[in-house]
């Protein structure tokens, strides 16, 4: 019971725990699970950076490999992330804005009558994941079903600690990612044949030195985006809504200045 209600209390706030050990140990071992660990800048910042002394590759680790292109050294990740890059441009995401700001405003504006959300369920949480199904071609009222396959992806972060738990964490993952191959491939099939101004098709028809893409591989960038675009935004908006709340001198002066943000 006292080792769970400490993982609880640094699961909500690791950051004491981190200035400790920062200060004392800043290249930990944690003998049970035989890993590593670094917690200080410029040992996060050798071990993000020099890849003749440190690999992306996680399985190596014990923790397995989801095909994602971010756990994959050259020269197999610089040819996935130039395949991703062209269809991921600036300019397609820079045209989303718009989009943007109607699903934002929609949010909101269902909310307005009773004056009063709850942030995190009505509003940071359902956008990023609408604005994913928009980028993909696909009805952003889709949001519910990518955010139960994102939290099949993120529970695996309980197959560290082994045991039943890691055991249930696997089984959700692979019974999500059978639901996210039968959702997808019908998907890429009709973008191959008529193609649409959608990410689906740029990821469909990107090509770098004659090399395309496979379904797999679509497959699990579309596992990645889940992840990436969700959980980080989500988090994001609240620990921004929550500084301004603990610092309403600032938020008095964004409120005068809007131009900041």
């Amino acid at each position: 019971m006292m080792l769970r209600n400490i993982a609880e209390r640094l699961s909500r706030n690791p950051y004491p725990a981190y200035s400790v050990l920062r200060r004392v140990r800043p290249v930990l071992r944690i003998a049970r699970l035989g890993h590593w660990a670094v917690f200080d800048y410029d040992s996060v910042k050798r071990t993000l950076g020099d890849h003749d002394a440190f690999s992306s590759d996680v399985s190596k680790a014990g923790f397995g490999n989801l095909g994602w292109f971010i756990f994959f050294d050259a020269p197999r990740h610089t040819k996935l992330r130039g395949l991703v890059s062209r269809a991921f441009t600036a300019r397609s995401i820079a045209n989303l804005e718009p989009r943007i700001h109607e699903l934002a405003h929609t949010l909101l504006d269902s909310h307005a009558d009773r004056g009063e959300m709850d942030l995190v369920a009505d509003f940071s949480l359902p956008l990023p994941l609408m604005v994913i199904a928009e980028m993909l071609g696909v009805p952003s009222n889709e949001w519910r079903t990518f955010r139960r396959w994102s939290e099949a992806l993120l529970g695996l972060i309980n197959t560290i600690a082994g045991g039943p738990a890691a055991a249930a964490a696997i089984a959700a993952c692979r019974q999500g990612q059978e639901e996210m191959q039968a959702y997808l491939s019908p998907l890429l099939a009709l973008r191959r044949e008529a193609a649409r101004d959608d990410l689906l098709s740029r990821l469909v028809h990107a090509e770098v030195d004659g090399e395309r893409l496979t379904d797999a591989e679509i497959l699990s960038f579309f596992e990645l985006l889940l992840v990436a675009g969700h959980e980080t935004t989500t988090n994001l908006i609240g620990s921004a809504v929550l500084c301004l709340l603990e610092h309403p001198q600032q938020l008095t002066r964004l409120r005068a200045e809007p131009e900041l943000w």
